[in-house]
């Protein structure tokens, strides 16, 4: 399964909560959580939009979007 910890840890980091980082990508605070809680897949133009807000590298997309437990 994959899990988001370090997309999360990040998001806080940056944005504080994940209400604040849903109103900055433009997505409902729902599906935020839906995808954080791999029940909707993210698609490659919001990680890629995500990555963009948080700073992270396209590098190391997969560490943040592809790591599985």
């Amino acid at each position: 399964m994959r899990t988001y910890g370090k997309l999360r840890e990040k998001i806080k980091n940056v944005f504080g909560t994940i209400g604040a980082f849903a109103d900055a990508i433009g997505m409902d605070r729902s599906t935020v959580s839906k995808k954080l809680n791999s029940v909707v897949p993210w698609d490659q133009l919001e990680m890629e939009g995500a990555c963009n807000l948080l700073g992270i590298s396209k590098d190391s997309i997969p560490e943040y979007f592809f790591y599985e437990e």
